[in-house]
C-alpha cells in the first residue's frame, strides 16, 4: 500500500491483504478489514537499507506464485512531514493455496509391529549337577525375539559378562545354555538370559543359580594278604570322602558287580581270586569309581588242600594249578588204609585253585589217601583225609 488514506488519523488498524479484495481510499481513513495491495500515484523511494525506487501501479499478491521461498521483510517509510506511528505487534503472512498441492499415488506399506518380551517368571530354573555330568539352563521368552545371550556372574551378581560358546559351555546365543562336566569351583555361578529386540525394549529372563557337586573320592586296600591259597581269607577296605555324603557301595571283580557287595568292606576268599575296585554313590547321586585297583591273586603252594577235614565223606580237593596250562584237567584218586583205590575222578580247571568235590559217603570211617594227578596220570602230590561218623 502507498499514499492512501489522505491525511486522515488512524490508531489501532488491521490490515488483511488479498487480491480478490477491494482497493483502500486514497483520500479517506481506512478501517480495520481485507483489502488488496493498493499504489496511489507515482513511484516511491525507499531509503536505505530499504529496496530503492518501486514503481508498481498495479501491485498484486499473485505474483509471488509459484516464488514464495525466501526470506520476507517489511519496509515502511513516512514520505510527508510531521507524521509519526508505529506498528504494534510485528506483522504475519500468510499462505493459502487454492489446490492440496501435489498427492503421491496409492501404495502399500508394510507395517511390522513388534511384541513387547513376556518371560515365564519360573525359568531358568536352578540347576544342581555333578562335576562329571551335563545340565542346561532353559528361558521361556514370548515377544519379537531378535537373539538370545547368555550372561554370568562369577560374584553374586555384582558383575556380569556374556557367556562364549566354548569349554563347557554350548548355545549360549539359544533359548538353553548347555554347560557340560562343569568343575567344582563354578558353584553358585548365576546366568539369566538376556533377550534383545527390535524397537522394544531389551529385558532378562529370572536369574537362575548352578550348583556343582563333587564326586566321591575312593581309596581301596586289602589286609592282611593279596595273595591267598584254599583256608585263607582276606578283607577289602574302603576309605570315601566325604563319608558323610555316601549314599551306596558296589564291589567290583574283574569289571562285573559283586552280587551282594554293598558294604565298605569285602571278605575275599580263594575262590573269588580277581581285580577290584569299588564304585560308590553319594547322596547327591554323584557316582565314582576307584581309580586304585586291588588284585587279589593266588599264593603258589604244592600242598593239597583237604576240608573240611575231619569230614563225614563229603570234602573238597585243592591244588594250585597254572591256568591255560597244557597238563589241564586234573584228577584225584582216593585210596583207602590198605592202598586200595576206592575212586578216580576227573575235573576240568578253571581257576589256580579250583574246588574238587569228593564223595565217599558209602564208605566207612577211617584214613583215606588223596593222589593229585595231571592229565597223564602223573602224580603231582598226596594229602591226606580223615572220615568220621
Amino acid at each position: 500500500m502507498s499514499d492512501i488514506g489522505g491525511t486522515a488519523s488512524i490508531s489501532n488498524v488491521t490490515y488483511t491483504f488479498s487480491d480478490a479484495a477491494g482497493a483502500m481510499s486514497a483520500t479517506a481513513g481506512n478501517p480495520s478489514g481485507t483489502y488488496k495491495p493498493t499504489n496511489n500515484g507515482a513511484a516511491d523511494t525507499y531509503p536505505g537499507a530499504g529496496p530503492g525506487a518501486v514503481n508498481d501501479p498495479t501491485p498484486a499478491l499473485a505474483s509471488f506464485t509459484g516464488n514464495a521461498n525466501g526470506t520476507w521483510k517489511l519496509f515502511v517509510v513516512d514520505d510527508t512531514f510531521g507524521d509519526q506511528g508505529n506498528i504494534t505487534g510485528g506483522y504475519s503472512i500468510t499462505f493459502t493455496y487454492p489446490t492440496k498441492g501435489c498427492t503421491s499415488g496409492a501404495t502399500q506399506v508394510p507395517v511390522t509391529v513388534n511384541l513387547p518380551l513376556t518371560f515365564n517368571p519360573n525359568l531358568p530354573a536352578d540347576a544342581v549337577v555333578c562335576t562329571d555330568k551335563v545340565t542346561s539352563f532353559t528361558s521361556s521368552v514370548g515377544g519379537s525375539v531378535i537373539n538370545h545371550n547368555w550372561r554370568v556372574s562369577t560374584d553374586n551378581g555384582n558383575n556380569w559378562s556374556d557367556v562364549a560358546n566354548g569349554g563347557v559351555y554350548s548355545g549360549a546365543k539359544t533359548a538353553t545354555l548347555t554347560i557340560t562336566a562343569p568343575p567344582v569351583s563354578m558353584t553358585t555361578y548365576l546366568y539369566k538370559d538376556s533377550v534383545h529386540t527390535i524397537a522394544c525394549r531389551d529385558s532378562s529372563s529370572r536369574i537362575a543359580k548352578l550348583i556343582v557337586n563333587p564326586l566321591p573320592t575312593i581309596t581301596i586296600s586289602a589286609s592282611p594278604y593279596q595273595k591267598l591259597f584254599p583256608g585263607l581269607t582276606t578283607t577289602l577296605f574302603s576309605t570315601v570322602s566325604p563319608m558323610a555324603r555316601v549314599g551306596g557301595y558296589t564291589w567290583l571283580r574283574n569289571g562285573a558287580a559283586v552280587a551282594g557287595a554293598n558294604s565298605s568292606s569285602l571278605l575275599v576268599r580263594v575262590d573269588q581270586l580277581g581285580d577290584y575296585r569299588l564304585t560308590v554313590t553319594d547322596t547327591n547321586g554323584c557316582v565314582n569309581t576307584s581309580s586304585m585297583t586291588v588284585s587279589i591273586t593266588d599264593s603258589i603252594s604244592g600242598k593239597v588242600f583237604v576240608y573240611p577235614n575231619p569230614n563225614d565223606g563229603i570234602f573238597q580237593v585243592r591244588y594250585h594249578s597254572v591256568i591255560n596250562n597244557s597238563s589241564l584237567p586234573r584228577g584225584v584218586n582216593i585210596y583207602d588204609a590198605r592202598g586200595k583205590r576206592i575212586l578216580t575222578q576227573t575235573y576240568s580247571i578253571n581257576a589256580p585253585y579250583a574246588r574238587m568235590d569228593i564223595d565217599l559217603s558209602n564208605q566207612g570211617t577211617g584214613v583215606y589217601w588223596v593222589e593229585v594227578v595231571d592229565v597223564n596220570g602223573n602224580r603231582l602230590a598226596m594229602g591226606r583225609a580223615e572220615v568220621l561218623r
